[in-house]
C-alpha cells in the first residue's frame, strides 16, 4: 500500500516538472509574439499595380459595323481623397478611359473629357442616395 501511495506521488511530481516546463515554453512563444511588427508602408501599398491581366479580344470584321457601346461607371467608394468606379480605386487627376476624374466631393465625382462632363453619384440596390457622416 505505501509502495502504491509512493509512485501515485512519483507520477503526480512528474507532471508537475513537466507542466512547469510547458508553461515556461508557452510564456516564450506569447513574449515573442509581443513583440511589435512592421506592416507595409501605405505609399508601398498604393504603389503596387493591379495584378490581374484582362485579356482583350480582336473585333471580327463583322464586328465593324456594331455601334460602340459607351461603358457604364459605377461609382462604389470614396474615401479621403480616392474613389473606387468599377472595382478600381483611382485618385483625382486619374483617366478612365477617356474621362479624367477632376474633383472629388463627399458625394460625388466628376468625370470630364473633351465632349461631355458626368457627375457620379454612390447608389444603393434600390437607386437612392448613401449619407454617411462622421465627426
Amino acid at each position: 500500500m505505501i509502495c502504491i501511495l509512493f509512485l501515485a506521488v512519483l507520477a503526480i511530481a512528474k507532471e508537475g516538472i513537466s507542466l512547469e516546463q510547458e508553461v515556461k515554453e508557452y510564456d516564450q512563444i506569447f513574449s515573442k509574439i509581443a513583440n511589435k511588427r512592421v506592416g507595409v508602408d501605405v505609399k508601398n501599398i498604393n504603389e503596387i499595380s493591379n495584378p490581374f491581366v484582362v485579356q482583350s479580344s480582336e473585333p471580327n470584321s463583322s464586328d465593324v459595323n456594331i455601334p460602340v457601346q459607351e461603358p457604364e461607371y459605377s461609382l462604389e467608394a470614396i474615401v479621403d481623397r480616392k474613389v473606387k468606379i468599377n472595382g478600381k480605386w483611382y485618385w483625382i487627376n486619374e483617366t478612365i478611359e477617356s474621362f479624367k476624374i477632376t474633383k472629388i466631393t463627399q458625394k460625388s465625382v466628376i468625370l470630364t473629357n473633351e465632349i461631355e462632363q458626368k457627375e457620379l453619384f454612390i447608389k444603393t440596390k434600390d437607386r437612392s442616395n448613401i449619407e454617411i457622416f462622421s465627426k
